[in-house]
């Protein structure tokens, strides 16, 4: 009898994916863990939970202890998992050197004892300034410098040896259309979390005062650390416009609020404004299609080539996100309609059972 797949997610935060990712795989009968190096409270708002917190920092004074760690992981890993699911290009060991990735020193190790290795990307960690800068709106140019010089630290023989290794390398939107040979796959949310609500669902200390305003939710983690790279700047602006011609709506932004009480605000929305810079769409995109919200972001022509799927996202530029905001606002049924293939579109293509069926199927095919 085949012994059933035992699968790691590790090292990082990666938003909360990881987590989802293993929820997922357990809703579809896996064993599946997720370690993190690292997660103090003040990173609590980027996931949700795990279940190894190896407690390892990328400070160099601290490298020795770090080793041992790692070393005393990998021992068990090696011994209780056949599928490796790394994120980011870091893998059981820290480096300290690069914060942008690991060294993935033991790849070569997990090859020579049989396992399966999967390194999935999520943005800024595959996306670099040199492809982005080329097309006409772009999240590198905006992005502030100390984060372009982390970027520019990225080590080309990690990404090299990554390739030599991984099975298969996954990430979704631009990364997939500036890099071919990553394959496209999708994020997942919690659909029994993220859902549409009454009011009397919503705890007294996150419902916002009562108004007969069009709620225009946008939302921005560590927006003062990481420049406009959300087009935010022209959001407002448009909504600023909007507001002294007269029109019924208010602004609704919110910066570094972890996502389980994050979601009460998404569900008070009438329309959500995602991203409009970076050519595809991101985790609050989903977040907020999975409680039945119209989603408005840009999507590069050369994304929406290779998406896998159609979507209800409502395609807005920088340029045009005054009247694409407008049409909205003067239309309730299309709000509500929208609305509703949003909902029916995040369960059928992002929920976590969804994602981790498709994720067995995966790692089967490998």
């Amino acid at each position: 009898m085949n012994k059933p797949l035992r699968v790691l997610h590790a090292p990082i935060v990666a938003l909360y994916q990881p987590w989802l990712y293993v929820e997922g795989l357990r809703r579809a009968g896996c064993n599946a863990d997720y370690m993190c190096f690292y997660m103090s409270d003040q990173e609590q708002w980027l996931s949700h939970d795990y279940d190894f917190n190896l407690e390892i920092d990328y400070n160099p004074v601290n490298r020795p202890v770090n080793l041992e760690k790692g070393v005393d992981f990998f021992l068990y890993a090696v011994e209780n998992y056949d599928i490796f699911h790394f994120h980011s290009g870091f893998s059981l060991f820290r480096g300290c050197d690069n914060f942008l990735a690991g060294n993935c020193s033991e790849l070569h190790f997990l090859k020579k004892l049989g396992k399966k290795i999967i390194m999935h990307w999520w943005g800024c960690d595959r996306r670099t300034y040199e492809i982005d800068a080329h097309y006409r709106y772009s999240a590198c140019l905006e992005c502030v410098d100390s984060n372009r010089q982390w970027c520019a630290s990225k080590d080309e023989e990690i990404f090299r040896k990554i390739e030599r290794y991984a099975d298969v390398q996954l990430s979704n939107g631009d990364i997939c259309s500036s890099l071919p040979y990553i394959k496209w796959f999708n994020n997942a949310i919690d659909t029994d979390l993220w859902r549409p609500m009454t009011i009397d669902e919503i705890p007294d200390r996150y419902r916002l005062p009562h108004t007969e305003n069009i709620r225009i939710f946008h939302s921005f983690g560590n927006s003062k650390i990481r420049g406009d790279v959300k087009g935010t700047r022209e959001v407002t602006a448009a909504v600023e416009r909007l507001r002294s011609e007269g029109h019924p709506v208010e602004f609704v932004f919110f910066d570094k609020i972890p996502n389980k009480e994050l979601r009460y605000y998404q569900v008070q929305a009438d329309i959500v404004v995602d991203q409009l810079r970076a050519g595809s769409h991101g985790s609050t995109a989903v977040e907020c299609m999975a409680c039945g919200k119209p989603v408005i972001t840009y999507i590069r022509p050369e994304v929406a080539a290779i998406a896998p799927n159609d979507h209800p996202l409502i395609h807005a530029t920088l340029e045009t996100i005054y009247e694409v905001l407008k049409e909205l606002i003067e239309n309730a049924e299309r709000r509500r309609a929208i609305g509703q293939s949003s909902r029916e579109y995040a369960l059928r293509e992002h929920s976590c059972k969804v994602i981790g069926e498709r994720l067995l199927e995966l790692y089967g095919s490998l």
